[in-house]
């Protein structure tokens, strides 16, 4: 047999390459000492050898895209599954999100835009390997690592006023937020929006550790803060390592907001946060101290009920996108971590745009519809 494979590869060297891959080693190791006893020559040996260590992982890579028409309609392997979004609603949310058609990376990497959209949408759902995801996308992991990598940046920077504060959107809902909080317990009917951080941990860096450690949670991690509405839609995501009142005033929120905060009946459209914060036009906080009176009490008690959904919607970004919460791979000298999450951020709102929320649920209020959130 190795004769025979021997003459045939020697005429055809392009078709007999994959029978020799599917070789074992020894077979391999046995099949070359007939190579060099034939006198064969060393460089074609060693040539016929290399290419096939280099197939090796290739050949088991499918050579079929991702076609989300042919995915189960639920369960796992789904498109909910997967991406977090049905497969209708990923073409829809690609074309609200400005993706081309076509997507080309600086490296001549080309995909179609849903194709390139679910690369990241997956990555960011749960914690994986490149490698683990070229059976799903029928892509080697370079090329799927970089195309997500060329979506992630266009997203963050097509989108970053969006997500900071939309001017356009927010202050004209001002009223209704208000109203919505109001009904559900608030003493004041001039709360439109809850102000919180978190502390989203990572793996300890080799160099400044002391820049991102956090002294309170006792971690290396990046805080980030803010802004939630009754309708579930985060706004103003700023990060840093430090106290919430230092990140309130690196985020510059307080010249745009005071811009549109003024009401017509006189007084302030507000913002309400926990005892960390300042008293500020637009910003209010609990009542703080041990002795505090029985109204005070009461007050600090209904407003904290309606506060708590500031943590659902925290909650509800590592909910759908569990890889930004997996502290192993979370490592600010070789990710972009800042971008990552706020780009979750943008993610989340998109998901409630699409499909709702338990913060909108509470309040009794729809969110935006897609097109109308990202402006499309």
């Amino acid at each position: 047999f190795f004769f025979f494979f021997f003459f045939a590869w020697h005429l055809y060297p392009e078709i007999y390459l994959q029978d020799f891959i599917s070789f074992g080693m020894r077979e391999r190791e046995l099949f070359l000492y007939v190579l060099f006893v034939l006198d064969f020559s060393v460089v074609d040996a060693l040539l016929l050898y290399y290419a096939a260590e280099s197939l090796d992982r290739r050949v088991f890579t499918p050579q079929l895209r991702l076609r989300l028409d042919h995915l189960p309609s639920e369960g796992p392997g789904s498109s909910k599954y997967e991406f977090r979004f049905e497969a209708h609603d990923v073409s829809r949310l690609r074309m609200c999100l400005r993706i081309p058609d076509i997507v080309t990376t600086k490296n001549r990497r080309r995909a179609l835009g849903d194709e390139a959209l679910c690369m990241l949408l997956r990555r960011l759902a749960y914690p994986c390997r490149w490698c683990d995801l070229e059976k799903l996308f029928g892509r080697d992991q370079k090329a799927i690592s970089e195309i997500s990598s060329w979506v992630l940046y266009f997203l963050f920077h097509r989108f970053a006023d969006v997500l900071f504060f939309d001017e356009g959107r927010v202050p004209r809902k001002f009223a209704q937020y208000a109203d919505a909080i109001h009904r559900k317990g608030a003493p004041v009917n001039a709360i439109w929006g809850f102000i919180d951080g978190t502390l989203r941990a990572m793996c300890r860096p080799r160099y400044g550790q002391r820049a991102v450690y956090n002294g309170h949670k006792r971690v290396h991690g990046l805080k980030f803060q803010s802004i939630v509405t009754p309708d579930g839609l985060l706004s103003d995501p700023i990060e840093g390592r430090r106290h919430d009142v230092a990140l309130l005033r690196a985020s510059n929120i307080n010249n745009t907001l005071l811009r549109h905060v003024e009401r017509p009946t006189g007084g302030c459209w507000m913002v309400y946060g926990d005892p960390a914060y300042p008293m500020l036009p637009w910003l209010m906080c609990p009542y703080k101290g041990a002795h505090i009176t029985a109204l005070q009490q009461e007050f600090n008690k209904r407003m904290s009920s309606v506060r708590q959904c500031v943590e659902w919607q925290f909650g509800k970004v590592v909910q759908l996108w569990a890889f930004v919460d997996f502290k192993k791979n979370m490592k600010v000298l070789l990710q972009p971590l800042t971008m990552m999450y706020k780009v979750c951020v943008l993610l989340t709102n998109c998901h409630v745009c699409t499909y709702g929320s338990q913060t909108a649920t509470f309040f009794e209020i729809d969110p935006p519809t897609l097109e109308r959130y990202l402006d499309y």
